[in-house]
């Protein structure tokens, strides 16, 4: 029997575990309103709700982070453009691994102009290769 689609269209991480990002999701949805939904189709490693750094508000999307990627694709698609708190969401797989709050906040304060240090960083720690 073959698999349910092919490999290459789904960046998995590090352990294999597969992202999906969740767009227009309403800003009083809670996390674990996300996890009982997706949760349907399979364990589920981690849910993510970015956060604004400065009101502290929800963005309007989500991570949700599935341990078999099997899984993540089928709620891919069977969540893609249904209801959730009143709103259709949009259910894509993550193209990059998510960011840390510590990388969100950073990027916050980048984008709200004023002047600052070189942020670079060195090092090789994201390995893509496979």
């Amino acid at each position: 029997g073959g698999g349910r689609g092919s490999d290459r269209d789904r960046p998995a991480g590090e352990d294999g575990q597969v992202s999906l990002l969740v767009r227009n999701i309403s800003y009083d949805c809670r996390k674990e309103d996300l996890a009982d939904r997706f949760r349907e189709y399979g364990e589920i490693r981690d849910v993510y709700v970015p956060v604004d750094y400065y009101s502290q508000k929800p963005r309007g999307f989500a991570f949700v982070e599935f341990y078999n990627p099997d899984d993540a694709e089928e709620a891919r698609i069977k969540l893609d453009k249904t209801d959730v708190h009143g709103r259709e969401i949009q259910v894509m797989f993550a193209q990059n691994r998510r960011k840390r709050p510590e990388e969100m906040s950073t990027m916050d304060r980048n984008r709200g102009g004023g002047g600052g240090g070189g942020g670079r960083y060195g090092g090789g720690g994201d390995r893509y290769g496979g």
